[in-house]
């Protein structure tokens, strides 16, 4: 570990640049998980930190890190009724859907979102998931009433 931290110490370049957050200290350049950075070198009294411009962040390979904007499912938020929810995936690729007005509008979802409305509770969606076990079913995340595909026939869980 001690030479993990002589190469990352090694691995901090001096700027002449003053901190605009503490007047104090002068700015670093560090290597980070997406890149290089500008930061404090009062941390972590202070923890100014600023991207570089134009520097393209890059994995732990050196390709450049390329984010996908998410992609619409043409259904409106039934919390906050303004944005539509966008298929995301999470930190560890799990795809989940959420509402494009985040983080005013912190509505989620793991299944894919459908534009009906429950016939039970009138709920302005329904999800849709392929199980092994059921097939394919249409739920609604509010009540949970399911219609399964297979057998046609609604049922309450």
């Amino acid at each position: 570990k001690i030479v993990n931290a002589e190469r990352a110490k090694s691995a901090v370049e001096e700027t002449d640049e003053v901190c605009p957050q503490c007047n104090t200290n002068n700015l670093v350049i560090r290597n980070g998980k997406f890149g290089k950075f500008k930061a404090c070198s009062g941390f972590p009294a202070c923890k100014f930190t600023q991207p570089i411009e134009g520097e393209e962040p890059k994995d732990a390979d050196g390709n450049p890190i390329v984010r996908e904007a998410p992609k619409s499912t043409g259904v409106k938020c039934p919390k906050c009724g303004d944005h539509d929810i966008v298929e995301k995936k999470s930190r560890k690729g799990k795809v989940f859907y959420s509402c494009n007005g985040w983080p005013k509008c912190k509505y989620a979802l793991w299944d894919k979102p459908l534009e009906e409305p429950c016939p039970k509770c009138n709920w302005k969606i329904t999800t849709k998931k392929e199980t092994k076990k059921e097939g394919l079913i249409h739920k609604c995340p509010e009540c949970n009433y399911t219609i399964s595909s297979s057998e046609g026939t609604p049922e309450d869980k």
